[in-house]
């Protein structure tokens, strides 16, 4: 009786049990296709709506045309076993498929009192597959819900049918056999085929060893998902999507196909080509890997192709951009795609499996269903439909981006269908784009690498264009000494800077300068040559600045603190002509090959002019060298024009500093050896004083909050660290001052710190961010209420760009490589034109602009502002996942006991690398067990991004531009916590739980502790667990609470309530239509 599967006999007996008429009833029993098992999981993965029950909605203008069209639908479900088919698993080691020999199709009748007047209103509130589902285990997974509409005197058909006895295929021959029926023809309808047979005779062409060499070629190296938009979800259920249409006519369509006839390809081939490259701008991968809709008939003769049922079955494909060419790319996703149609019916958990990707994770996130297909005016173009119309057709799955194309001969109609985050709208766009993209590159640059073709729309390009910026400014004039000299004119008794109880007027610090530049000019300083100033923090140091720019050359700041065997390297490779320094340093100096002068040697400089020097200079010119960390170990100096500089000073007027009263004080808070002390003493160019922070307040947030009170400061710069301490200070109630403005840069700002900033409405807070080689600032934010953090968009005569690995830019929304152009960039690095050329770059893509590449990642979001998610060296790749730690600490910093948090990947004392996550605990608050942490954590991150260890600090280390520190965080061991250890079961339910998934997983022993994906778990796998404890524990553990992490303890929990209820819960795999 069951050729197909071999049941003992109480399994057929319990199955009898369950099915109205019993045993004299069932026709057949058999197992699923793989596709029919991925839609049970996904529907046991919900308790409410289900992503693969289709809606199709009519109304008819006579009772009696709806009544004739259940009556043929009926005759079509006593034809078709595959209509009368349900799905039965409880207490089966695998699941089967059970055929009726009568099935009656259930219909139920609403009248028009129970509706109201808006029939579809009120049958989509009510049975929307979003919230209403068909139990699986009665036959026909089918339903139909009819109305009147007393608002327009016809009846309304809201007919349900579940996905895993129906595909698109399917529906269209159903609806073709009902119009043969009601046309008096039923007499000349093939014969019915039976769908066991199908599945028979896919199973017995089934080469397992094949199938496995080929999913093992293409995929053995894919070890991170393709997520569009970062979207890598699939356990959705369809809800909250949203479609959108297009349709290629006339005469693109023809060229789509003279296209793929000239390659000798199909015309399905060269639309995956197109998906995928839409897929690489949208996750920034070269390697793409999506699912792709088989028709599934293609190996079982002429009577597969009059079968009814779920045919199809969604696989793999994997597409390469890299270096082919268009053509020879084309032909590879052909051959591809034509190998994976030999395999039609392959498991696609088992194709996964030949991939890297760690179990549990997903090898694609979107989905593309290419289709020869029928328009709906045609497939109801009878005379039989007469007084019928399609109200409205609905398809879901369980993925967030889903592209259907209905090949219709003439023309193609593309369908999107995604979540808001997957921006379906702008899909569209962008394959249409793609397509045209194809077209053009096949036909005059077949050669050209496929990475390097358009997929963006030009609505897409003009919206990046304006997101960009326009870097265009006007040509400076003036050199930096003149903007100041000219200051000094208009204010020469205003107080310029202010060192403790040190000050200079403008015209004294003019005089001071000019005198050393003199001296200076005397040493052979002229345009372009680089002097190194090495002094303390005091006067001395915009003397000598002054004097320098003054004289024509450029500063090359060195910190007298640094270690002399880093002066003695940076002094090496800069080579100045002079070194300006203080008489108290002179023995502390490495060396020197250049001459020594000194800033406070009054005596010496009293003898030169007072007076401003000849300007011998222009604004082209350079300003300073400053010298940054550099990838290879050693500092790289960055040379910064003077141009740049007047751009900097310029931007912030425009913005930040705009409403900055005149004569404010502002601090000097940075060193001069980083390039923050820029955005600081240029503002003597606008008149202001500036006040120099002392070394020894400024980590001392009280100190530093008594000197901004008694100082009376108006701007302040400082980093988030630095304002955390400040903000955390004690205030007296005299000591109420706070800046005006404050410019925090440097570093990520928390989510805590954004908001906390945002409150106070008195001060203005700017996060201002950039490069020191772009001139300190680039963007700039406002950081206001009711938003998220940000670093704002590009100041004026900036640029921004987010482009991919290949310089292509990618759609807003997406991540990727911050590019930078305008008047701040700088000239390059200094005797490294190697270097120089790598990082900028001239790009085509946007118009040949030079630009620089960061190295940090960002993506434009819907308010046109520059989200930052770390650099793109900080990237973590664990167990086959690429993880954002910046995705991680912003979880951790919602956590209302964290302060702060930074996440890398470290190795603990057995070499194995985990995340760790640094913790720092807010005022008066401890920070919670591990435990706790990952139960809150859960709610937000998905397993693999689940630290492994949770280490609380004090404080973060910094480095001496008060920066965190990464390479001093402590290393974790795995002695420290639990979580790294065997921990084995304390009570019996533990032990049935460990039992259990040993015995899933095939493993000798489980942890109470051990993450079921991290063992080798996966869906199917995740499936048998929750029925096994059902059968061992008659306890209910929904099957998404594996998927969100859920370890052995936390389980055991979850089912010793469940016993200790008073209540019995009723089972949630067993599910009434209701209505919602």
């Amino acid at each position: 009786m069951l050729p197909l599967i071999d049941l003992p006999q109480s399994a057929i007996d319990a199955i009898a049990a369950s099915v109205p008429g019993g045993m004299s009833n069932i026709q057949d029993i058999y197992p699923l296709t793989p596709l029919q098992e991925g839609m049970r999981f996904h529907h046991m993965l919900k308790e409410r709506g289900d992503a693969y029950l289709l809606k199709v909605q009519f109304d008819f203008a006579q009772q009696t045309q709806l009544e004739r069209f259940l009556a043929a639908l009926q005759q079509v479900i006593d034809r078709h076993d595959v209509f009368r088919t349900a799905l039965h698993w409880q207490g089966l080691d695998a699941p089967v498929q059970v055929v009726l020999r009568h099935a009656v199709l259930p219909v139920l009748h609403l009248t028009a009192s129970e509706i109201g007047g808006d029939a579809m209103g009120y049958l989509n509130r009510h049975y929307d597959p979003q919230h209403y589902r068909l139990a699986l285990t009665q036959a026909p997974l089918m339903q139909a819900i009819v109305a009147e509409d007393a608002t327009t005197g016809r009846w309304v058909l809201h007919l349900l049918q579940h996905h895993a006895i129906s595909d698109h295929t399917t529906l269209e021959r159903m609806f073709a056999e009902m119009e043969a029926m009601q046309s008096g023809k039923s007499a000349q309808l093939p014969a019915p085929q039976s769908f066991r047979n199908f599945v028979a005779l896919a199973r017995a062409n089934a080469d397992q060893a094949a199938q496995q060499r080929f999913f093992s070629d293409m995929l053995a190296d894919i070890d991170a998902p393709t997520a569009p938009y970062g979207i890598s979800e699939i356990h959705g259920d369809g809800a909250d999507t949203t479609e959108h249409r297009c349709e290629l006519t006339g005469k693109l369509a023809q060229r789509i196909h003279d296209a793929a006839r000239t390659a000798q390809v199909s015309t399905a081939s060269f639309m995956h080509l197109a998906w995928a490259l839409v897929l690489a701008r949208l996750s920034g991968r070269d390697d793409v890997v999506f699912g792709t809709v088989l028709f599934g008939r293609l190996q079982g003769g002429k009577a597969a192709e009059q079968v009814m049922g779920l045919c199809i079955n969604t696989l793999p494909l994997r597409v390469s951009l890299g270096q082919l060419g268009v053509a020879e790319s084309l032909q590879q996703a052909h051959q591809t795609l034509s190998g994976l149609l030999r395999h039609e019916h392959a498991s696609l958990v088992e194709a996964q499996q030949c991939s890297a990707i760690a179990t549990g994770a997903p090898l694609f996130s979107s989905l593309l269903n290419y289709r020869y297909s029928q328009r709906v005016d045609a497939l109801f173009a009878s005379p039989v439909w007469q007084g019928m119309q399609v109200l409205h057709f609905d398809e879901r799955t369980n993925y967030p981006l889903t592209l259907a194309i209905d090949d219709l001969g003439d023309t193609f109609s593309l369908t999107v269908r995604g979540t808001a985050d997957a921006h379906p709208a702008a899909v569209i766009n962008q394959m249409c784009a793609a397509v045209e993209g194809l077209l053009e590159a096949l036909t005059q640059q077949p050669a050209q690498p496929l990475a390097y073709v358009n997929a963006l729309s030009r609505q897409e390009h003009a919206q990046l264009r304006v997101l960009a910026g326009d870097d265009t400014t006007a040509v400076a004039t003036q050199t930096l000494a003149q903007l100041f000299e000219a200051q000094v004119r208009l204010t020469p008794e205003r107080i310029a800077v202010k060192c403790g109880a040190a000050s200079l007027s403008y015209c004294q610090l003019n005089e001071r300068a000019n005198r050393l530049a003199h001296a200076l000019r005397q040493l052979g300083v002229r345009a372009d040559v680089l002097v190194g100033l090495c002094v303390e923090r005091s006067i001395d140091t915009l003397v000598g600045l002054l004097a320098i720019l003054k004289a024509g050359g450029a500063y090359v700041p060195l910190d007298p603190s640094y270690p002399r065997e880093r002066l003695a390297y940076l002094l090496a490779d800069a080579q100045p002509a002079v070194l300006l320094s203080q008489q108290h340093l002179a023995g502390t100096l490495p060396p020197l090959a250049a001459p020594l002068c000194m800033i406070d040697d009054m005596a010496a400089l009293a003898a030169w002019p007072a007076e401003n020097p000849q300007t011998l200079n222009s604004p082209d010119d350079l300003a300073y060298v400053i010298y940054t960390s550099g990838s290879t170990g050693q500092p790289k100096g960055v040379a910064i024009a003077q141009h740049a500089v007047i751009y900097l000073w310029q931007a912030l007027q425009q913005t930040a500093l705009q409403a900055l009263p005149p004569a404010s004080a502002v601090t000097l808070n940075a060193s001069l050896s980083f390039d923050a002390s820029v955005q600081g003493w240029v503002q003597l160019l606008s008149g202001h004083c500036v006040v120099i922070v002392p070394e020894n307040i400024r980590a001392d947030g009280a100190a530093m909050r008594q000197f901004l009170a008694q100082q009376e400061i108006t701007l302040f710069d400082c980093t988030p660290v630095q304002l955390e301490y400040l903000l955390q200070a004690a205030v007296p109630a005299d000591n109420a001052h706070f800046p005006h403005t404050v410019l925090v840069g440097g570093d990520a700002i928390s989510p805590a710190l954004w908001q906390q900033l945002a409150e106070r409405q008195q001060t203005a807070f700017y996060n201002v961010y950039g490069p020191t080689e772009c001139t300190v600032d680039s963007t700039i934010a406002r950081i206001a209420p009711q938003s998220r953090p940000n670093i704002g968009r590009p100041l004026p005569g900036c640029s921004a760009w987010v482009l991919d690995q290949h310089g292509q830019p990618v759609p807003a929304g997406v991540v990727g490589e911050l590019y930078l152009g305008g008047a701040g960039l700088a000239r390059g690095y200094h005797r490294q034109d190697a270097l120089t050329a790598t990082r900028f770059a001239n790009c085509p893509a946007i118009g040949a602009k030079r630009l620089y590449r960061s190295g940090d990642l960002v993506r434009w979001n819907d308010a046109g502002q520059l989200e930052y998610f770390g650099r793109n060296d900080q990237q973590i790749k664990l167990r086959g996942y690429r993880i954002e730690p910046g995705e991680i600490e912003s979880a951790l910093r919602t956590l209302p006991a964290v302060g702060d948090a930074v996440v890398l990947a470290r190795a603990d004392d057995s070499g194995e690398s985990h995340l760790v996550a640094y913790l720092l605990a807010r005022d008066g608050q401890s920070i919670p067990e591990p435990a706790v942490l990952r139960g809150a954590l859960r709610l937000q991150l998905p397993a693999h991004m689940m630290p492994a260890y949770f280490m609380v600090l004090e404080a973060f280390p910094l480095t001496p531009n008060h920066k965190i520190d990464r390479k001093a965080l402590p290393l974790p061991n795995r002695s420290d916590q639990a979580a790294a250890n065997h921990v084995a079961p304390r009570n019996d339910i533990e032990a049935t739980l460990a039992a259990i998934w040993a015995e899933v997983l095939k493993l000798p022993q489980v942890g109470i502790h051990d993450n079921f994906f991290a063992l080798g778990g996966h869906s199917l796998s995740a499936t048998q667990v929750t029925v096994k404890i059902r059968e061992r524990l008659q306890a209910e553990v929904p099957l998404r609470v594996l998927f969100e992490g859920a370890d052995i303890a936390e389980l055991a929990g979850r089912i010793a309530a469940q016993q200790t209820a008073s209540q019995v819960t009723r089972p949630a795999t067993v599910y009434e239509q209701e209505e919602i």
